[in-house]
């Protein structure tokens, strides 16, 4: 169809609106929507308003018994992310360059110790980070 001259665009021929306009009539000023238009603006401070008011503020958002706190939560979140990734970037950098030059497992457990010490660098200055804000 699209190869020829005068085809048909994708989708069907025959394609109906209900109020029994073709497929054009949506983009020459009529409206998509049946009804009124809602008021977004008004309606919408309205319910934040609203919102805002019955939601706790972070002075009065504790944490239930047996929970952690979210921050001690994500430092070690964090931490874990930060040693395992230094582990891997080293050992894999360490891995390939065994793998380019044949010299089987000298670089990869060197750049792996130079990841495990990258990590622990990253992990030290995270919580000298979470400390400073305490």
């Amino acid at each position: 169809m699209l190869d020829r001259p005068g085809g048909s665009a994708y989708g069907a021929a025959a394609l109906r609106f209900r109020n029994g306009a073709h497929r054009g009539a949506a983009c020459c000023g009529r409206p998509m929507s049946e009804g009124e238009p809602p008021t977004r603006s008004n309606d919408f401070d309205e319910r934040l308003r609203r919102l805002r008011e019955r939601t706790p503020t972070e002075d009065e958002a504790v944490p239930g018994p047996g929970l952690p706190s979210r921050t001690a939560m994500g430092f070690a979140f964090r931490a874990g992310v930060e040693l395992m990734a230094a582990l891997v970037v080293g050992g894999g950098i360490g891995w390939l360059l065994d793998h380019w030059l044949g010299t089987l497992p000298l670089f990869l457990l060197i750049f792996f110790f130079l990841g495990a010490g990258a990590g622990l660098l990253n992990v030290f200055r995270a919580a000298k980070e979470m400390n400073r804000g305490d």
